[in-house]
């Protein structure tokens, strides 16, 4: 099941033609994670295990124009998670459709820093990602 972020598109988050500039779109599919981390709780185990979450890849797909004054909803789900590596799925919606606006595929890894690289993901750490993601 997807977590759910509604976020209201303001001026500020738009470009000179009006739409939602491109790099905002990566910003708002952050402030979704980073919502589904807290209200999941995942943090503070990260951290009770020294690790860090680094973002290793990015893929967005732009498919209709968000333009000011629009809400949006962001659905946010594990996608994959793999040895090393972990995958949300967040797909954004204009509330109240199924219209998809864009989505993407954000991939990261968790970093020891005490080890200085990203660490094997063991059943434990991955249970927080297939409990709650």
């Amino acid at each position: 099941m997807a977590f759910i972020k509604t976020i209201k598109i303001r001026g500020y988050h738009c470009d000179s033609y009006g739409h939602l500039n491109n790099a905002r779109y990566l910003e708002l599919f952050e402030e979704a994670r980073w919502s589904l981390l807290e209200e999941a709780n995942i943090i503070q185990p990260l951290k009770e295990h020294g690790l860090l979450f680094f973002i290793v890849n990015i893929n967005v797909n732009y498919r209709r124009a968000v333009d000011d004054g629009f809400t949006i909803e962001i659905h946010t789900q594990t996608d994959e998670i793999k040895r090393k590596t972990i995958s949300f799925k967040q797909t954004m919606y204009e509330k109240g459709s199924d219209t998809v606006l864009s989505d993407a595929i954000v991939t990261f890894v968790l970093f020891d820093p005490d080890q200085g690289k990203a660490i094997t993901i063991d059943p434990e750490l991955q249970e927080l990602f297939v409990t709650h993601g």
